[in-house]
């Protein structure tokens, strides 16, 4: 019997590490770092994974410890956002926490436009068929 994977539960990932790099405009590098049992010799090693974060107040600091979510893709790489500093490289104060995420709630209005406009769409193609069966069927009486 073969041994079934079972996936993780969908949802937001997030990521705890410290920022490398805060060089570009509204973005910034974090280091995330993680241990994970060596396949052989059974000894946790450690893993670093460098992420793009959007930081959009631009608050972060390089040797800031903060956590990041995963989001739509913003850019090529860049597709976490920064929703939490765990600790600040200097112990400085923030003036303003970082802005809450936006819930991804769909407006049912529109999902009811969407599902009208794509029944219509089936109607109108079934329509269309059998019209052109009658069509075809018509053509065959007058092949005579």
């Amino acid at each position: 019997m073969a041994l079934r994977l079972l996936r993780a539960a969908p949802g937001p990932r997030k990521f705890v590490g410290r920022v490398v790099s805060t060089k570009m405009n509204k973005s910034i590098v974090v280091d995330v770092e993680r241990f994970v049992p060596h396949p052989r010799y059974e000894k946790y090693v450690k893993r670093n994974k460098k992420f793009m974060a959007h930081d959009e107040l631009e608050l972060a600091k390089e040797g800031d410890i903060v956590q990041i979510v995963t989001c739509r893709p913003i850019s090529k790489n860049k597709a976490f956002n920064l929703i939490d500093f765990i600790r600040t490289f200097d112990g400085r104060e923030l003036a303003t926490p970082p802005p809450p995420l936006k819930p991804l709630v769909r407006d049912p209005e529109k999902r009811k436009v969407r599902f009208e406009k794509a029944a219509k769409r089936k109607e109108d193609k079934k329509k269309r068929r059998e019209y052109e069966a009658r069509m075809l069927e018509e053509d065959k009486l007058y092949d005579l």
